[in-house]
């Protein structure tokens, strides 16, 4: 029983994880007419948040268990997103372009590196 309410608390994150990604890289990527602005923006956030809500899951005694697994592995997951990241260097390398995807490749992994970092050491 345990386990399927993690189940449905990861179900519940992702869901509003994958609608706020939507929206949000749907959005900058209307606004800055770019097709992968988008999801490095989200990805960075994402990794951002799953720094701060690593931190707050040990430092916050109101982050209990299932808070934590709804907010990280299913809020985060569903908002961050890896297949769009690779599929946009896949289009991006079909157009005859290697050094823009290395470059996206290089600052997306650093830079969300580092965000998740930051916001771990923020909640400290």
């Amino acid at each position: 029983m345990f386990m399927f309410k993690d189940i449905l608390l990861i179900g519940l994150g992702g869901f509003l994880g994958t609608m706020g990604r939507y929206a949000l890289s749907t959005m900058i990527n209307h606004q800055m007419k770019s097709f992968f602005l988008g999801t490095f923006v989200v990805n960075v956030l994402g990794s951002l948040l799953i720094g701060i809500f690593y931190g707050w899951g040990e430092s916050r005694s109101w982050m209990n268990p299932q808070t934590r697994i709804l907010l990280t592995s299913g809020f985060c997951g569903g908002f961050t997103t890896f297949s769009a990241f690779a599929f946009e260097n896949v289009k991006l390398i079909e157009s005859n372009s290697f050094s823009i995807p290395a470059l996206y490749i290089i600052t997306s992994v650093s830079v969300c590196i580092f965000a998740g970092y930051a916001g771990y050491q923020l909640t400290k």
